[in-house]
Formats: structure tokens, sequence, C-alpha cells
């Protein structure tokens, strides 16, 4: 079976990026979008990542514009003391969640398809199904996945094993010679 969903818009992704473009979308035109989502909820890299990954920067400079991630506060103890919040995993998930059902959805201008496959011009398959979807998009289709971001935990083991060849660590007092000698000496340089 094949099915055929039209709008202004059509976004593949329902990642950080993707959530942002369709949040100004809303907040700035009249347009209706199509968000097409490989996985079952909103989050995009974030569905994957490991449990105790945190944001690297501020829960308050992160996220879509028109929703709070954070709640502006002070972390009181622990590594990030003093600092401004740094959202969980569990949190951003939930926050993406949040913001598909509490603001996207029932703007009526949003379609949700998740745990479906962007395939190639304008064509897209039911993960669950295997069914057959087409997208039209009256102005333009968007890829959210263009960074085509890996966070998942084998792809983290790789970039941690391939960081350690090319990386020659730093000693305090080192001269640069004494690195540039140590980098010849690591294997796969």
């Amino acid at each position: 079976m094949s099915a055929r969903y039209e709008a202004d818009y059509v976004v593949v992704g329902a990642g950080a990026m993707s959530m942002a473009f369709v949040d100004t979308i809303l907040d700035e035109t009249d347009a209706d979008v199509v968000i097409v989502d490989r996985y079952d909820k909103p989050g995009g890299h974030w569905r994957v990542a490991y449990d105790h990954v945190r944001l690297h920067q501020p829960s308050d400079f992160y996220g879509v514009n028109s929703t709070n991630l954070g709640e502006n506060r002070i972390d009181p103890h622990g590594y990030n003391e003093g600092l401004l919040e740094l959202a969980s995993g569990d949190e951003l998930r939930e926050y993406f969640e949040r913001v598909m059902r509490d603001k996207f959805l029932p703007s009526g201008r949003v379609t949700y398809l998740p745990n479906t496959e962007y395939i190639s011009d304008g064509n897209a398959r039911r993960i669950l199904s295997r069914d057959e979807v087409e997208l039209v998009a009256r102005k333009r289709f968007v890829d959210g996945t263009f960074m085509n971001l890996k966070a998942d935990r084998l792809q983290l083991a790789r970039t941690l094993r391939d960081h350690d060849r090319r990386c020659a660590p730093l000693v305090g007092g080192d001269t640069q010679q004494a690195v540039r000698q140590r980098w010849r000496r690591l294997p796969g340089t």
C-alpha cells in the first residue's frame, strides 16, 4: 500500500536542527510541514546516545526557540557546580517529545511520520510495515540529517580508538620537538 503526503515543507529527520527549523516555520509563517523520521520518537541522535551523555553547553542555549529546555538554574554541586545546568540524555529525549506533543502536533500544521525512512526523490518507506510513502513538497525538501551525526555506542568506541591512534599525548613541559618525536612513534601515523 502506498500513502501520499503533501505539505509546503517536507523535513527529513526529527533531531535538534529539524525541530528548530519546524519551530521557526510554525512561528513565522502559515506553512504546513511533514516530518519524516526513522526513529520512533523525535530527538535525532539523542534517541541512541549513551544514557549518561549530557549536553556540553548550558541547556538554555539548546533546543527550539519557543520552548525552554532548561530552567535557567545554576548547578549547586558536582563537576558543573556554579555553572548553568546541563541537560541529561533523558531530559533531552523528553524535551523533544514534549515539543512534538505539546506544540507541533496541536498546531494542526505538522504531520509526523515516525518509523519512516526517507529513501530519495520524495520516496520513503515505513520501517515496520515496509509500505511505500510518497512525499510532495510544495516549497522545499529540508534534510535535517545532512550532518549525519553518529552518536551510537559502536561509533563512539571506533572514534575513541581512532582518536588514540592519531593524537600524541602532551606531557607538562614538553617541547615541540619531544611531541613530534612521540607523534612519529604512534602506530598509524
